[in-house]
């Protein structure tokens, strides 16, 4: 037993780990308005508000409106808060045109809501630790990481004791592992269940 794989065993994390607010991606504010508007050509970005001037628009001030590029007076002047207000609610309007069906179809105006007034805590569903589990159980393509560890752990599991050689650990990142789209922020592999499952009395079977 000493020499047994203690569980559950975390086989590997990624580099990045989720939440972690110093990380380049999870800031904001650095980014200049200039370097927004030029770098980045973030110029028209509303069909609601012109988050530069805040200002509120109209369907006459739409690019492909003949009364478009300043042929009208400025439209009416609004608070920043009321501009990013604004720019929430057509985000959540438009990003039902990419979740109009499904069960979890709710997740992103979800996510958007929170965004906008989490004040940066973590976001939190039981719906998206539903989909990303779903994700990994009918994975069933050659890269599936799911597959890959039940492999292993049916190829060098020790029948006899009941336990996983604490030397065979290496062979879950040496031989099956090294997957192109695994780039989750934070992904845990626990080997409980499918340990438990293999040695279950009635459910194991010898390789």
């Amino acid at each position: 037993m000493i020499n047994a794989l203690q569980l559950p065993c975390t086989l590997f994390r990624t580099q990045k780990r989720i939440d972690d607010y110093s990380a380049g991606d999870m800031r904001c504010g650095e980014l200049t308005e200039t370097q927004l508007r030029t770098y980045y050509g973030l110029e028209y970005i509303s069909d609601q508000a012109d988050p530069w001037t805040l200002t509120r628009r109209s369907s006459m001030d739409r690019p492909q409106s003949m009364f478009c590029c300043n042929l009208r007076d400025p439209g009416k002047k609004i608070t920043r808060q009321q501009c990013a207000a604004i720019l929430f609610d057509e985000f959540r309007f438009l990003s039902r045109q990419f979740s109009f069906c499904g069960p979890y179809r709710h997740l992103i105006e979800k996510m958007i809501t929170h965004m906008q007034t989490g004040n940066g805590t973590p976001f939190r569903d039981v719906l998206l630790d539903r989909a990303l589990k779903e994700q990994i159980l009918n994975d069933i393509t050659d890269k599936s990481t799911f597959f890959r560890i039940k492999e292993v752990i049916k190829n060098y599991i020790n029948w006899e004791k009941n336990t996983f050689p604490i030397e065979k650990k290496t062979n879950f990142v040496k031989q099956y592992l090294v997957v192109n789209y695994l780039n989750l922020t934070d992904f845990r592999i626990i080997l409980m269940a499918w340990v438990l499952r293999f040695m279950t009395p009635g459910q194991q079977t010898s390789p």
